[in-house]
């Protein structure tokens, strides 16, 4: 098994992120584009077969642009979202340090929660699981692709 790792590419940064609906930006877009046309140019070493994507709009307009040239449905996966940010999910960030100063992922309490969201603990007591059943799943595929939100899982 060889698994891809795909970040979506370029969307607003002046919000938060998580589980806002966002899309993704004109340069982001580009960059959707720019990424599938290598992957396609390299399709034999490659040789993509599946590709998995969260479900949120930045990660599956990244995913449609590599879908459309390699020809190969998209299997959304809600289960690979970003954490729940809740309250904050789209907020512009000027505001939400106003509203909530001291509320940065990176800052946070394993166990403190965002408003309406969810805590990092719990976030990833559930990816967890799900993750590891997606890897086993993968076993036996040849080479996936994985389209997500890379640095809420790295961090």
């Amino acid at each position: 098994m060889i698994l891809y790792l795909i970040r979506h590419a370029k969307d607003d940064n002046s919000i938060r992120g998580g589980w806002s609906h966002h899309s993704l930006t004109e340069e982001g877009r580009q960059q959707a584009r720019l990424l599938a046309e290598f992957i396609k140019k390299q399709e034999n070493n490659f040789e993509i077969k599946t590709i998995y994507s969260s479900d949120l709009p930045r990660a599956m307009e990244t995913a449609a642009e590599i879908s459309k040239l390699l020809k190969l449905p998209i299997r959304p996966t809600p289960e690979f979202r970003e954490v729940n940010n809740g309250d904050l999910a789209g907020m512009k960030h000027e505001i939400a340090a106003e509203k909530y100063p001291d509320l940065y992922w990176s800052l946070m309490d394993w166990t403190q929660s965002y408003p309406n969201g969810r805590a990092r603990k719990l976030f990833m007591n559930a990816f967890l699981p799900h993750g590891l059943n997606f890897l086993h799943r993968c076993l036996n595929a040849t080479k996936t692709a994985f389209l997500s939100h890379i640095a809420a899982y790295c961090r």
